[in-house]
């Protein structure tokens, strides 16, 4: 894993893959799982399975439901 620290927000680039669940767009998720607490981005890559309780988009939800 990468951080890097500019004025205004925290870059983090995952090393390890990572399924992506839709838990990612909680707030403080980054916090939680980096330490870090403020404004960030958090890149990684890996599988997509979000279930329709973690999708956050109406849209989505509509066409799944």
């Amino acid at each position: 894993m990468k951080v890097l620290h500019l004025d205004s927000i925290s870059v983090i680039v995952e090393g390890r893959r990572m399924k992506y669940t839709g838990k990612e767009l909680e707030p403080l998720w980054a916090f939680e799982r980096y330490n870090i607490q403020r404004d960030s981005i958090v890149a990684f890559r890996g599988e997509i399975e979000v279930p329709l309780e973690n999708m956050k988009d109406l849209k989505d939800v509509k066409e799944e439901g």
